[in-house]
């Protein structure tokens, strides 16, 4: 019994920290519909409970006359329209949950009320206190009102970068593209380029090393080349791994170490599923082991 009431709370909570990041976009923190009446209703009673203590506190400093106390008078109306609007939405609140008999509608528009008037009135969207166990809140780094205030000068900013970044790679290009003319006019096979080399506009001094053979040497020596269809797949995965080195411009050693450890793993597969084979007391399907190995 403790164990399944453990795992349940887990559940609420996993689906508590969805809803609230779903939550963020339009600014509010969503109830979980997995809850019941029972804990529809501890979720508002707690809100509104924080609330409470909340604007006795912020009384507390815009009336007192202490180091602590509001003296701003900007940030005292501010706090006293929160308090307003908090303590509005408690009193409905409160009063959806006093209906005789209430409907889960109720309760959830209850429990929701009282939520946002702690989490996104009092604490500026903040935090959700949609939690029935510890912490019972989740923080939300990334609130509404900071994205609002981001996003208008993020959009700009990327933009800028992003045409400052396409008018250097279009006239690096060009410089490219007129020096591989002129070797070609003189009769010099210009390198080859890869993906990255023409999208930056970047020469290779020369030419990648073919490593071919290489790879077929790794191959006679590895176990897999006496599996059916082994000479083919010899062949697809050398030319998958020289094409990668040719398009990035990645190292000839680095080419090397991670074919021979695609090997390797390549290997332990096909040993695997062999074994899943022997163990059902099945024939092992050579053919059909290095692809379904891959």
């Amino acid at each position: 019994m403790p164990l399944q009431r453990s795992r349940a709370s887990w559940l609420a909570v996993a689906s508590a920290c969805a809803v609230c990041a779903s939550g963020l976009v339009n600014g509010g923190c969503p109830i979980p519909e997995t809850y019941n009446a029972t804990q529809l209703r501890t979720i508002a009673f707690r809100n509104c409970a924080n609330v409470g203590r909340a604007i006795a506190d912020i009384q507390y400093a815009v009336v007192g006359d202490t180091p602590q106390s509001l003296t701003d008078a900007e940030q005292r109306a501010v706090w006293q329209n929160r308090s307003e609007h908090a303590s509005k939405a408690c009193v409905r609140s409160t009063d959806l949950r006093r209906v005789p008999f209430p409907s889960m509608e109720d309760l959830t528009l209850s429990a929701s009320l009282a939520v946002d008037a702690w989490g996104v009135t009092i604490m500026n969207g903040s935090e959700c206190c949609t939690l029935l166990i510890p912490p019972y809140c989740i923080e939300q780094v990334l609130t509404a009102p900071l994205f609002a205030n981001i996003v208008p000068f993020a959009v700009p900013v990327l933009l800028f970068m992003g045409s400052v970044l396409a008018s250097f790679c279009v006239t690096k290009r060009s410089a490219q593209e007129a020096k591989r003319a002129k070797m070609k006019k003189k009769g010099v096979e210009p390198p080859k380029l890869g993906l990255l080399d023409r999208m930056l506009g970047r020469d290779r001094g020369a030419p990648s090393p073919d490593l071919q053979p290489e790879f077929e040497k790794m191959w006679q020596k590895c176990a897999l080349r006496v599996l059916p269809g082994a000479s083919s797949a010899a062949n697809s995965a050398s030319s998958v791994f020289m094409e990668l080195c040719d398009a990035f411009d990645f190292q000839a050693d680095s080419v090397r170490n991670q074919f021979e450890h695609f090997l390797s793993l390549w290997r332990s597969q096909c040993a695997m599923v062999a074994d899943r084979f022997v163990e059902a007391k099945l024939p092992v399907e050579e053919k059909t082991l290095l692809g379904t190995a891959l």
